[in-house]
C-alpha cells in the first residue's frame, strides 16, 4: 500500500512538472514550483497569444481558484523581459495559498483578456497552510421517453370546409 501510494504521488509530480513545463511557451513561473509564503515572477509571451502585438499586457491573479480572502490582485503591468519576446511581473504568494490563478489583458481596465480559453491559467502553491478542498462529483443521468407521434384531428367552425385536419402531418 505504501509503494503504490509512494508511486501514485510520484507519478502525480512527474505529470504536474510535464504540464506546466509544456505551457512554457506562453506563460511559465520562476521558481516552477511556486511556495506559499513567497515572491515568483510570472513569464508571459504575448506574441503567442490574443495579444499578440498590443502594447501593454497587464497580469490579473488571485489565489485559491479565485476565492482567496484577500480578494483579487490589482492588476500589474507587466515589464519586458531582456532580450525575449516575454514580459514579466513578480507577485507576493500568501502562506493560505494552494493555488495561483491568473489571466492577462492588453489594458488596466481590461480591453481584450487571454484567458486561456474561459479556463484562466492555474498554477500550484505547495507548503500553504490552507489545502484544497475536495471537488465534489456528482454524476447525473436523465432518461427521457421515447417521443410518440401523435395524430390529432380538428374540426372548428372557424375552417367549415376542412373537417378534419392532421396538425402533426
Amino acid at each position: 500500500v505504501e509503494k503504490t501510494a509512494r508511486m501514485k504521488a510520484e507519478t502525480k509530480e512527474r505529470t504536474l512538472k510535464m504540464f506546466l513545463l509544456s505551457q512554457r511557451h506562453i506563460v511559465y513561473t520562476d521558481p516552477v514550483d511556486v511556495k506559499a509564503g513567497q515572491h515568483v515572477t510570472v513569464y508571459y509571451n504575448p506574441s503567442n497569444t490574443v495579444l499578440n502585438g498590443k502594447p501593454e499586457v497587464w497580469f490579473r491573479g488571485s489565489f485559491n481558484r479565485w476565492t482567496h480572502r484577500g480578494g483579487p490582485l490589482s492588476p500589474q503591468k507587466m515589464v519586458p523581459v531582456e532580450n525575449c519576446s516575454h514580459v514579466k511581473t513578480t507577485v507576493k504568494v500568501p502562506l493560505d495559498a494552494y493555488m495561483m490563478d491568473f489571466v492577462f489583458s492588453e489594458r488596466e481596465g481590461g480591453g481584450i483578456f487571454d484567458n486561456n480559453n474561459r479556463m484562466d491559467y492555474h498554477v500550484p502553491v505547495f507548503g500553504g497552510i490552507a489545502k484544497e478542498p475536495p471537488m465534489h462529483i456528482v454524476h447525473i443521468a436523465v432518461e427521457m421517453a421515447p417521443i410518440a407521434k401523435v395524430k390529432c384531428s380538428l374540426k372548428s367552425d372557424l375552417f367549415p370546409t376542412v373537417k378534419h385536419n392532421n396538425i402533426f402531418g
